[in-house]
């Protein structure tokens, strides 16, 4: 919305002198000038009074605003000076000028469009967080999805209740579970910060993996920024469209659950370490790994199932609408046969509507409903009204975007409340050991 309240304030503005300058008959560079300092004067008043915030949505409007005003500054001390020059007046010439200068700051508005400032959720718990972000390399693993030959890198984030929300300090005692989220296909490692922020506000410590060449972007500690891997881009928009036969897309799948697997178990790791080694890192300070908690969004889904399998110490798994890719496998006729082995860990896996809808319409029996029977616990719920990017804070940080890749038709923020609520409940039930679990499997948010 206020994208495009400030879009309209720039094409009034522009128009109206523009108006002025056809009534008048005259070239009002002068009265232009002062305009445009005036504008960037209001503009920077919204910004401290926290009207707009600033944001990358903002930084290139304001930049063109701020040239904009320089040059304008300039136009009033030579007109001051008496050695301004001015082009004659012509009705064609100043419609031109009107129109390049609302493309001109109408492109430098084109973020703000895409993404809009928002306000983010209220938490529901007792606990302020903290963020800390760490790179870490994987010696023993050599990157495959970049050119240069070097060990894997992984950048994670934590969010870690920090003290409570009265301001009292943290008991030196008290400790708080682990859960590690892991993002789908070109996700990022901030895809889901809501519900970080709901589950650190609630007493868990939050770690999110930012997969390297699988996520849209990673920013490492040092400052440089990878970019996901078209190859892998493609594979994933192709696989989706279905464009594969089984046995290249098992191969494409094998390929990027052992990148993922190994990222995860990398980071489970490398905390583990860090914990037995009592590092005084506030991150790791308070942190309880006996019994830890995954959760992941499409292809995270996957890899939180797989994980799950392989460690002692997983207490409870959520799959935000994904496929447990890692559970099936390919028989000697080329079909798809699924794992039988028991998963002991419980396992909750919540589903968009149209991806509920695909299900029941296929005469296959679909894999995670196989390993939701095999396992300890295992419930489905499907939430009516959503779209894949729903289980994700797209639909918040940009419509746009969400539209585009697979977006409901719920409140993108009551959506996420209820999924965000659903989640905690999980944890809180098989990781806290609270008495009462209250899942629907069917939720109606449309």
């Amino acid at each position: 919305m206020m994208g495009w309240i400030i879009f309209a304030l720039i094409v009034v503005v522009e128009v109206g002198m523009m108006v002025y300058s056809i009534l008048q008959k005259k070239n009002i560079k002068i009265e232009r000038a002062a305009i445009r300092i005036g504008a960037f004067g209001v503009a920077v008043l919204a910004v401290i009074t926290g009207i707009i915030e600033w944001t990358f949505r903002v930084k290139g409007l304001y930049l063109t605003l701020l040239l904009l005003t320089v040059y304008s500054v300039v136009v009033l001390m030579k007109h001051t000076k008496g050695i301004l020059k001015g082009k004659d007046y012509k009705k064609g010439r100043t419609i031109h000028h009107t129109i390049q200068m609302i493309g001109l700051i109408g492109f430098s508005v084109v973020p703000l469009l895409i993404f809009p400032q928002y306000k983010q959720l209220e938490t529901t718990g007792q606990y302020e967080s903290k963020t800390a972000t760490y790179t870490w390399t994987d010696e023993s693993r050599t990157e495959t999805l970049s050119k240069k030959q070097e060990g894997r890198n992984v950048t994670v984030k934590f969010y870690y209740p920090s003290q409570y929300k009265d301001g009292t300090e943290l008991g030196t005692e008290e400790t708080f579970p682990l859960i590690v989220f892991s993002h789908g296909a070109f996700g990022f490692i901030e895809s889901n910060y809501s519900l970080y922020q709901e589950l650190a506000s609630n007493g868990y410590i939050v770690c999110s993996i930012s997969h390297t060449y699988h996520a849209f972007f990673t920013k490492e500690t040092n400052g440089s920024i990878k970019l996901v891997n078209m190859n892998f881009m493609q594979e994933a928009v192709d696989a989706t469209n279905e464009l594969y036969e089984n046995e290249e897309e098992k191969k494409l799948e094998d390929k990027w659950m052992a990148i993922r697997t190994g990222d995860m178990n990398f980071v489970l790791d490398t905390i583990e370490q860090m914990v037995n080694e009592n590092t005084t890192d506030a991150a790791f300070a308070h942190m309880n790994i006996d019994s830890i908690g995954l959760i992941g969004h499409s292809l995270g889904g996957a890899t939180a199932v797989e994980i799950a399998r392989e460690r002692d110490n997983i207490g409870a798994v959520v799959v935000l609408d994904g496929t447990h890719l890692g559970e099936r496998t390919l028989d000697e006729n080329g079909e798809w046969v699924y794992n039988n082995e028991p998963l002991t860990v419980p396992v909750l896996d919540m589903r968009a509507e149209d991806h509920n809808e695909s299900i029941q319409h296929s005469a296959n029996e679909y894999v995670n409903n196989h390993t939701l029977s095999i396992a300890s616990v295992g419930q489905a719920v499907t939430i009516l009204g959503t779209g894949h990017m729903n289980f994700t804070d797209l639909p918040m940080f940009s419509p746009f975007l969400a539209n585009m890749l697979g977006n409901g038709t719920c409140d993108a923020k009551e959506c996420i409340k209820q999924i965000d609520s659903i989640a905690l409940q999980w944890f809180n039930y098989y990781i806290k050991g609270d008495t009462v679990l209250e899942i629907q499997d069917v939720y109606d948010l449309k």
